[in-house]
Order: structure tokens, then sequence, then C-alpha cells
């Protein structure tokens, strides 16, 4: 009896000895794991990856990252993944920008939809780099526009203004247009937000956009809406000194 507590007494030691100097285990089970391709979860927003390591993910892995996220419309997490290839020399397709200013637009991530169009006027960006799409600016415009976002649409038409100018010389210029602009105007007048039309229409002068009586007929839109007589007939006075003849519709 007594030499089976001594042989017991040796087991334990044995073990605990054994616990003590075994390698640390994952919570999974398993050491040194490491993230699945394509996970979701592989880059922080500052371009690191999330399972400890220091070393910066490869452009490959970014484009994987960020086809991924696309893929399941997951629209800030795509424009965190933007913000490390801005940082570590990736440049994305003009298409994968287009799809991630999309999905946050469909998901009401205003904010984060035009800070990834910022990123290509970044100083320093890989993103500068990318032909930006006019179809993108656009959608951005006229999304949030409609959403009632009247600021954040003024200041994507900024950035199609610096854009245009960027770019005057190249075959990357898109003549920027009255149009655009009037779908700004548009929304301004209807949600009797006349402060922003203001902006939009001395932007329009600085990028040397001319005005027909589709910009006209919608500032007087928006000022008969909001009563404001004096400014109406000032106006109908411009226009008259300028030969252009609106289509008025209140």
């Amino acid at each position: 009896m007594r030499a089976c507590r001594t042989w017991l007494l040796v087991g334990l030691v044995a073990c605990a000895s054994a616990f003590q100097h075994s390698p640390a285990q994952s919570p999974r089970g398993a050491p040194n794991v490491r993230l699945r391709k394509g996970s979701s979860a592989g880059i922080a927003p500052g371009g690191s990856t999330l399972d400890g390591s220091t070393a910066p993910p490869t452009s490959d892995q970014l484009r994987k990252e960020l086809a991924h996220e696309l893929q399941h419309r997951r629209g800030p997490a795509a424009v965190n993944v933007l913000e490390a290839m801005a940082a570590g020399g990736a440049v994305p397709s003009s298409g994968a920008l287009h799809d991630t200013v999309a999905a946050c637009l469909e998901g009401d991530a205003w904010s984060e939809a035009l800070h990834a169009l910022k990123l290509v006027h970044q100083p320093g960006s890989a993103l500068r780099l990318v032909a930006v799409q006019f179809g993108t600016f656009r959608l951005a415009v006229r999304s949030l526009a409609a959403a009632g976002q009247l600021e954040l649409a003024l200041d994507v038409v900024r950035l199609m203004a610096a854009e245009e100018a960027a770019h005057a010389r190249s075959d990357r210029r898109w003549n920027l247009g009255e149009h655009i602009f009037v779908v700004l105007l548009s929304a301004c007048a209807d949600q009797g937000r006349m402060d922003v039309a203001e902006e939009a229409v001395r932007l329009m002068a600085a990028a040397k956009v001319a005005k027909s009586a589709a910009t006209f007929s919608t500032m007087l839109k928006g000022y008969g809406r909001q009563q404001r007589g004096d400014v109406v007939d000032g106006l109908l006075r411009h226009m008259r000194a300028q030969g252009v003849r609106a289509d008025l519709v209140l």
C-alpha cells in the first residue's frame, strides 16, 4: 500500500512538470494558428494583420481581402482595406473602387462612401493612380442627394472638380458638365437647402461650367418655394441679360 502511494505521488509530479513545460496552445487548440485564405478578419485599419503578425500584408493579399469584403457587400470593411492599400502601395482597379462606394451607399454608410473617394486624392496615396470612373462619382452624388446628405453630395462634386482639374490635359478628362450639378441643385430645391445650392453654383463658376436654363430654372424653383421674391426677380433679370429663357416648374 505504501509503495502504491509512492508511485502515485511520482506520477502526479511528472504530470505537473510536463504541463508546465508543454507549449502554449491557442484558444482553438492548435499552436501558430494562421488566418484562412480570404478571411474577412485578416486586415486591420492600419494595414497590419489581425492575427498579431507585424508583417504588412502583400498587395495580392490586400486585393483578395478587398474582393472578399465586396463579395459580401461589406462597404465600410472594404474601405478599411482601401486604406491599407493606399498606405501599402497596392492599387485597386477602378471597378473595385466603384463597388466599394456602391456597397457603402447601399448600406447607408454615407461618410464611408465619401472617404473612399477622398483616398484617391490623398497625398502619397497609391490610389491616386486609379482612373476613377465618372459613373462612380455620379452614383455617389445621386444617392447622397436623394438621401438628403446634401453637404456630402457637394463634397463629392468638389472631388469631381478636383479630378477634372488634375487631368485637364490627359485622356482621363471627362468634361465635367452641368447635368451633375443640376442633380444636386434639384435635391436642394426640393429639400429647401438653397444655401447648399448656392455653394454648388459658386463651384460651377470656379470650374467654368456653363449654366443653361436647367440651372436657372432649378434655382428659381427653390427660391420660389421659399417665397424669396426679391431673389427670384434678381435672378430673372440676370437671365434676361444673358438671353436665357427658363422653363420653370414650381
